[in-house]
């Protein structure tokens, strides 16, 4: 399972990575979520933990997956 996570979250930091909008603030923060739970998982991360760990990353790319910004690109909403 954390494997398959970290791959996940490689995967959609690189596509996310590549999105250039200067208004991207919230893609930012999404990205940086995605990074900090990523950094979790690779250093080890409790059950009990992992699930809060996961609703701290899903709220800001929630944020950005339900923006105006995210409707120009739907691939990455995807």
């Amino acid at each position: 399972m954390k494997k398959f996570m970290i791959t996940l979250l490689v995967t959609l930091f690189l596509v996310l990575s590549f999105f250039t909008n200067v208004n991207a603030d919230s893609a930012k923060d999404g990205i940086i979520a995605l990074k900090k739970l990523q950094a979790k998982c690779q250093t080890g991360i409790s059950y009990r933990d992992y699930s809060n760990a996961l609703g701290e990353a899903k709220f800001p790319v929630n944020m950005y997956t339900e923006s105006e910004e995210s409707k120009k690109y739907p691939d990455l909403t995807q």
